[in-house]
């Protein structure tokens, strides 16, 4: 590959390969040379002055910097590892070997385009045409396929974490439904090591998880309604093979908050689904107004918090894959037209050999990509305008015009992965066409001037994410030696965001994930924050030695007294009451005082915090409040009902709220004092 180009696609998510290919070519003319003629001390030279100014228009003069400096470091290691110039059979061969890695995925477009830009290629070659623009589609399309298969890496290995999260709340089930699950994140535990999507595996295994998460929320409620001891003896199950939890039941009889975890349950799995069917039909949604109405008509529904129910998600994916099939077919038949055009052009006048054969490789490439997906309306545009200027005979002004014609294409298709672009560009791009049409020229520049404006924007939106995922990475390291569940959320977004950071270029999907990611772990680094604050001041306030025994449960392993249960239950999914008695009096405890506060994500949002006996002051009652609270989250793996802390000469209640998002805690002189005080909030 020659210097200038690598350069250009280095660069081409900040500029426009068309803008900078031309300031490339005015300062190698400037020095006296040529594009392909430059060499590195050149370029180098023109990268620090002509193209680093030309960047400053649309980012800051850091983020270009650090960019020319990157297209350098990168440029020279390309001429540490010289490379002799190959044959273009040997280029096919070696494109087609590296093509073999996506074997597997040949219902994604890129793969089928792929497949065709080889062949044709290759036909070219033996009828000893000029292959090159090929070749260098070719290239690009591995560079999409390697892009799009590390996004859909990401998106399983997070999957796969919260599958292996699940599975620990589930596992106490059994039977053959949990032993299925197991098999299933293995296989895609050693999937994912190999680089390798499995996604009909991930599909089932989010379904199945979906199913034994309902199964156990279900059924603990119902459970609860029976002594604690049958309960520990149908957690356990008689047979490996027994199903204790399969069970009907009625979702409005159940208590609030139970339903409103089943139905959150049903929410994040639609949500899911959705996505996917978005992604699965994009150039459907972007050419049918009809299909994307009802699809954005859903997902609006869905983001509202409404639960769909799986009828109207597969009446959604078989009115899109019938949509489908339908557009499809439109295309297949639009193609075969263009087909009969060229030949009958070709048979007309002989002249126009060259022009066809031209207009001939590109159709036959879409011919092979539409056997995987559609084609996007613009690809089809494209090539019916160049068939027509053939037909007319255009010469002079028609060539000049087609000219600007394939620029309004590429325009379109950049913008589609530039966030905003699209939507800036479509009114711009519908005039330019409307005078083209009326044989006029119209002038493209201010919309290439959008675009990487629009380009500028991207790149300083990634790095301020970037920037934001380091700053969740070094607080998650400070955080990350509590216990509870918030930490072990956390954790895995830690981890789903490390992989995202060490992307490349990024589609506008895996933007938006990279976000939603982003504002999730930010949200829980707030709560962790908040219980790092709690768990230091619950220290100070009942003393280290009174709440180590207590947090060593936590860690450790279940050493505690179950009232009206033994040990075993602790291996069942349903909640138990915990109780610690503590040797150590608490710090400042009196007694005859009884309160109970509402805390929700590390704040007291309701309760009387006024300083009175045995609070010193508004913030010695608030830090013990939050403290007793942080114990609730590091409990949160244990499914509590409810955590107790009798102390002498003070007791503290602390249980989940009906809606399950906060958590009562109350405080009185004993147990039955703060039990009672706790009365005023009904529990979860």
């Amino acid at each position: 590959m020659m210097l200038h180009r690598s350069t250009i696609k280095l660069l081409s998510d900040l500029i426009s390969p068309k803008a900078l290919e031309r300031i490339l070519a005015d300062a190698a003319r400037e020095r006296h040379t040529t594009l392909s003629a430059l060499d590195l001390p050149t370029l180098q030279e023109i990268l620090k002055q002509d193209v680093y100014k030309r960047l400053q228009l649309n980012v800051p003069a850091g983020l270009a910097k650090r960019r020319v400096q990157s297209v350098l470091d990168s440029l020279e290691q390309e001429l540490d590892a010289p490379a002799q110039p190959l044959s273009h059979q040997t280029q096919i061969a070696t494109l087609d070997q590296q093509a073999r890695q996506y074997a597997l995925y040949f219902d994604w477009p890129e793969t089928q385009r792929l497949r065709s830009v080889l062949g044709v290629a290759r036909q070219a070659t033996s009828e000893g045409r000029d292959p090159e623009p090929l070749l260098r589609e070719a290239a690009e399309l591995l560079e999409a396929l390697e892009r799009r298969l590390s996004e859909a890496l990401v998106l399983q290995g997070q999957d796969l974490s919260e599958l292996k999260a699940g599975l620990g709340r589930v596992s106490a089930v059994g039977g053959p439904k949990v032993r299925r699950l197991e098999a299933l994140v293995k296989q895609i535990d050693e999937a994912q090591d190999a680089r390798t999507l499995l996604p009909a595996e991930v599909e089932r295994a989010l379904a199945l998880h979906l199913a034994l998460r309902k199964q156990v929320e279900s059924s603990v409620i119902q459970n609860l309604r029976t002594p604690l001891s049958e309960l520990t003896q149908s957690a356990l199950g008689e047979s490996e093979e027994a199903q204790p939890f399969e069970v009907s039941f009625d979702l409005s009889a159940l208590p609030q908050d139970a339903q409103e975890r089943l139905r959150t349950l049903d929410r994040e799995h639609e949500a899911r689904a959705l996505a996917d069917l978005g992604r699965e039909h994009a150039a459907l949604l972007r050419q049918e107004p009809a299909q994307q109405q009802a699809f954005l008509e859903l997902r609006e529904r869905a983001e509202a918090g409404q639960v769909l129910g799986a009828e109207a998600i597969q009446e959604l994916r078989a009115r899109l894959s019938e949509a489908a099939s339908g557009l499809a077919q439109v295309q297949g038949e639009h193609l075969a037209t263009l087909v009969s055009r060229l030949e009958h052009l070709e048979a007309r006048d002989p002249a126009t050999h060259e022009a066809v054969q031209t207009a001939r490789q590109r159709l036959l490439v879409m011919q092979g990509t539409l056997q995987a997906g559609l084609l996007e309306a613009s690809e089809l545009d494209e090539l019916d305008t160049l068939v027509q200027a053939l037909e007319q005979g255009g010469a002079g002004t028609r060539e000049r015009l087609m000219e600007v014609q394939r620029e309004t294409y590429e325009l379109e298709r950049l913008g589609r992965d530039v966030p905003g672009a699209l939507a800036d560009l479509a009114p711009l791009l519908g005039q330019a066409r409307t005078e083209l049409a009326a044989g006029q020229l119209p002038d493209l520049d201010p919309l290439w001037k959008l675009l990487e404006r629009r380009m500028g924007e991207a790149a300083q939106q990634r790095e301020a994410m970037d920037a934001r995922a380091d700053t969740v990475l070094r607080d998650y390291d400070q955080y990350r030696s509590l216990a509870g569940e918030t930490i072990q959320k956390l954790g895995r977004l830690v981890d789903v965001l490390r992989a995202q950071r060490r992307l490349g270029a990024l589609s506008n999907d895996a933007r938006e994930r990279y976000l939603r990611t982003l504002e999730s772990a930010e949200a829980l680094c707030g709560e962790a924050a908040a219980e790092f604050q709690a768990a230091r001041e619950v220290t100070s306030a009942f003393g280290a030695d009174a709440l180590q025994g207590l947090l060593g449960v936590f860690d450790t392993g279940f050493d505690l007294d179950l009232t009206g249960a033994g040990q075993g239950a602790l291996d069942g999914p349903a909640p138990v009451p915990l109780t610690f008695t503590a040797a150590q009096p608490a710090s400042g405890a009196r007694a005859g005082v009884s309160r109970v506060w509402v805390v929700r994500q590390g704040q007291v949002v309701e309760g009387d915090l006024s300083a009175a006996a045995p609070w010193q002051s508004v913030q010695d009652c608030q830090a013990q409040v939050l403290g007793v609270a942080s114990l609730w989250s590091q409990a949160a793996a244990l499914h509590p009902l409810r955590l107790s802390l009798d102390l002498p000469g003070q007791a503290w209640l602390v249980q989940p709220q009906a809606d399950g998002q906060a958590v009562v805690v109350a405080c009185g002189p004993d147990l039955v004092s703060a039990e009672r005080a706790a009365q005023r909030w009904p529990a979860g």
